[in-house]
């Protein structure tokens, strides 16, 4: 019965909107900036990451907020605070957050993975396509997402090398501009 409603079409449908919701690529002008504190990103432990936390909201989302008596809009908000924390940083070239060295584990879980790549619209959209799509194919969507994660998390060298400093520079900027944007919208809707 699981394996009943595996569809190719569910699952590329599936994936293309996590893969933009979850937005890897214009993230990675915040995720550059946070290497620029000497963090290393840890790309196989990011993906596991994502994994789980995508895999959790999947079965156990609505029910795990309810727990702690926090509606989605909630959770929206205070993600939305932290994104614009990570924006205003990117713009202002500022520290906002601890001053103290953070380890390279934590790091990649908070910010990078969570809320940056998997935040409160991700998990939003994660218990919207339940209605529409099969687990199944949530689940082999789920995979294909985490991999892309990976991958491009594990190229970050050579696509540092491809852009350029000038160029990273232009785009942390803009997209520290777009992440205040995106934190205001959730924060007022």
């Amino acid at each position: 019965m699981f394996f009943q409603s595996f569809s190719i079409t569910d699952i590329l449908r599936a994936s293309v909107i996590l893969f933009a919701v979850i937005n890897v690529l214009g993230s990675l002008p915040a995720i550059f900036a946070i290497r620029e504190n000497g963090v290393k990103v840890q790309s196989k432990k990011a993906a596991l990451y994502a994994f789980g936390i995508l895999i959790f909201f999947l079965f156990a989302g609505e029910y795990f907020l309810s727990l702690f008596n926090v509606d989605i809009s909630s959770f929206a908000v205070a993600g939305s605070i932290v994104v614009f924390i990570i924006g205003l940083e990117m713009v202002m070239n500022i520290k906002i957050s601890n001053k103290t060295p953070v380890s390279d584990e934590s790091a990649t879980f908070s910010p990078i993975v969570f809320p940056l790549l998997i935040g409160a619209g991700t998990l939003t959209t994660l218990i919207a396509i339940k209605t529409q799509y099969a687990t199944v194919n949530i689940l082999m969507a789920i995979v294909i997402n985490s991999l892309i994660i990976y991958f491009i998390l594990k190229s970050l060298d050579k696509i540092e090398k491809i852009l350029g400093h000038g160029l990273l520079f232009i785009f942390q900027k803009f997209f520290g501009m777009i992440l205040i944007a995106i934190s205001v919208k959730l924060f007022v809707t």
